[in-house]
């Protein structure tokens, strides 16, 4: 929360500072990234995967599928040719169902659920190169803090339910492409990414801290938009 104070009282602050100059007239940019994954044959439980090009699937006949949709609002203001600054909201919701057996003894299968919804916030601040042209690439450093749910079930029981709360700090790439001087279309793709939180069993009141660096970059990862210049 203190970190959130602090970055909110900078993005004030630039607001400031570019209400007091005539130099550059900056615009209101909103917009939102979009992302959908759906998989079938893809990861279960139990049984050894296989993985290509960025997609894993199994390599047994149990019957396994994911579906990942995420939806990004963002909202934010041009201080400079290069430079934004901005909010933007997370959400995010995975459901994945598989056939699993009820052990390596025993082979008779059982359906398999896990849930996650995630909600959550966040700043960035955006540096465009060569923004005059229709097509740009741009580098996007973010804060964001997040909770999820995560609830695992085996024919409607319910074996796990967590809850965690994190924060990640990371640096995005993606590209704009300009069609008119209010509307551009956005690619955004996750780059490298540090992660630290605490999730906690609330079943078994188990609970416990983490830390995560991710530098991995799929194509399953890219989300899509539309940006609006006011």
């Amino acid at each position: 929360m203190k970190n959130l104070l602090i970055l909110l009282t900078l993005l004030i602050s630039f607001g400031n500072l570019q209400a007091q100059s005539d130099v550059f007239k900056g615009a209101i940019l909103l917009g939102g990234y979009f992302n959908l994954t759906i998989q079938k044959k893809q990861v279960p439980y139990l049984g050894s995967t296989l993985g290509i090009a960025g997609a894993s699937y199994s390599s047994r006949p149990n019957d396994a599928s994911s579906t990942d949709i995420s939806i990004s609002p963002t909202f934010g203001k041009e201080f400079s040719q290069n430079w934004a600054l901005g909010v933007k909201l997370n959400f995010r919701n995975r459901t994945y169902k598989s056939r699993i057996p009820i052990s390596f003894s025993i082979p008779i299968l059982v359906d398999a659920k896990n849930i996650s919804q995630q909600i959550g916030t966040g700043f960035f601040a955006r540096y465009t190169f060569n923004p005059k042209q229709k097509l740009n690439f741009f580098l996007q450093p973010v804060l964001d803090v997040n909770s999820a749910t995560e609830e695992y079930k085996v024919d409607d029981e319910l074996r796990t339910d967590h809850k965690v709360a994190y924060l990640k700090i990371g640096i995005d790439g993606g590209l704009l492409y300009n069609l008119n001087n209010r509307f551009r279309f956005t690619a955004n793709m996750a780059g490298l990414s540090f992660s630290t939180g605490k999730w906690k069993n609330l079943i078994t009141d188990e609970s416990d801290n983490f830390l995560v660096f991710n530098t991995r970059i799929r194509i399953s990862s890219i989300s899509f938009g539309i940006e609006l210049k006011i």
